[in-house]
């Protein structure tokens, strides 16, 4: 299997990040591409209800094809983009990506574009509403201030003591769309 180059890969952290299991395969042992495209939808329905700031619901699955099998201990990370928007709907490209589990290879397993609506409370489309911000992939190294805190936390666990450190980690935390690079 080919590896990606940095170049190859989607810009910004997958939304969704998952490990395949055996649950997951078909009788030849590979994981089953109806659960390939399950995570998909999950992933681009919640770009998509992100965007709707509301509830969204999948209208149509285009050009998906299966590039590679993924097996059993890959790390799949399914990555999302929105492509088009319109009065009602917007399309989300999904690319999927397989590492596996004890390397740093990637290749790219499958792609699609994913068509949403949004939807009221009474399940009938809706306009949707104006984007109060850009809605951009996160860029890896945005993630620092989580990573701090992540690893203060489990300092704290450790020593039982919330240090200066910790607090300062905490005061970082910032949603994506507050932080200048976000």
């Amino acid at each position: 299997m080919p590896a990606a180059s940095a170049s190859q890969l989607p810009e910004g952290v997958p939304t969704i990040r998952v490990i395949a299991m055996p649950t997951d395969t078909n009788p030849a042992g590979d994981v089953f591409g109806g659960w390939i495209i399950s995570q998909m939808d999950l992933a681009a329905g919640t770009t998509a209800a992100f965007r709707a700031n509301g509830r969204a619901a999948t209208v149509a699955i285009n050009g998906v094809v299966f590039l590679e099998p993924v097996v059993v201990g890959d790390e799949v990370s399914i990555y999302t983009h929105i492509t088009r928007e319109g009065r009602t709907s917007m399309t989300i490209h999904v690319q999927t990506w397989r590492r596996a589990r004890h390397t740093h290879l990637t290749s790219k397993v499958t792609e699609g574009d994913f068509t949403f609506v949004a939807l009221d409370e009474n399940r009938r489309c809706r306009p949707q509403r104006p984007a109060t911000r850009p809605i951009a992939p996160l860029r890896s190294e945005s993630l620092w201030d989580s990573s701090a805190c992540l690893f203060s936390v489990m300092a704290f666990r450790l020593s039982g003591e919330w240090s200066r450190a910790t607090v300062w980690a905490i005061s970082r935390i910032r949603a994506p769309w507050e932080r200048p690079d976000g």
